[in-house]
C-alpha cells in the first residue's frame, strides 16, 4: 500500500468511526427511549451491538496501524448532539415521528457501517481479519432487518395514530 493510501485509508477509517461514536450514541439514547416498552430488548440488543461494532473498528484500526484523530471524533460527537434537536419532540412536535426518524437515522448509520466492512474486505487484508469482516457483515445484515421492522412498526403507530387524530 504506498503512502498516499495510507493517508486516504486512515481518513476514511476515521470518518466512520466519527460516525460509529456518533451511532453508538444515538443507539443508546433510541434504547432508553424504548425503555420499558415492547422494543426494550431489541433497542437494547442494537445498541449494545453497535458499540461493540464500533469497538472493533478501532481494534481494527489500531491492527492497521491507523492511529485515531481526536478532532474528527469530537466532531461526530458533536454533530449526534445537535442531531437531537432535530430528532427529538421539540424539533419534530411529535415524540412518534422522532422515534421514526431516530430509526432512519439508525438505518442509514448501519447501511454507511455495512458498507465500511465491505470495503475493507475487499482490500484482502490477512485471512483473520477477513473471518470476523464476514461476521460482522452479517451482524450489520441482522441490524437492518431489526432497525426496518421497528421503523416500520413505528410508522404504523405513528401515522395511524395522526390519520385517526384528522379523522376526529
Amino acid at each position: 500500500m504506498t503512502a498516499q493510501s495510507r493517508r486516504l485509508l486512515a481518513t476514511y477509517l476515521n470518518d466512520h468511526l466519527a460516525g460509529a461514536t456518533a451511532g453508538s450514541n444515538l443507539a443508546r439514547s433510541v434504547a432508553s427511549a424504548n425503555a420499558s416498552t415492547p422494543r426494550e430488548g431489541s433497542t437494547r440488543a442494537l445498541a449494545d451491538q453497535i458499540e461493540e461494532d464500533r469497538r472493533r473498528l478501532v481494534e481494527i484500526m489500531r491492527q492497521l496501524g491507523v492511529a485515531r484523530q481526536a478532532r474528527k471524533q469530537t466532531l461526530g460527537a458533536l454533530g449526534e448532539r445537535i442531531s437531537r434537536l432535530k430528532l427529538s419532540t421539540l424539533g419534530t412536535g411529535s415524540p412518534g415521528l422522532a422515534q421514526v426518524l431516530r430509526f432512519e437515522t439508525l438505518i442509514a448509520g448501519v447501511t454507511g457501517k455495512r458498507r465500511l466492512w465491505r470495503a475493507l474486505r475487499t482490500l484482502a487484508l490477512e485471512a483473520p481479519l477477513d473471518a470476523e469482516l464476514d461476521q460482522l457483515l452479517q451482524r450489520a445484515e441482522q441490524q437492518l432487518a431489526t432497525l426496518e421492522q421497528l421503523h416500520e412498526e413505528a410508522c404504523r403507530e405513528v401515522f395511524s395514530k395522526e390519520r385517526d387524530a384528522s379523522i376526529e
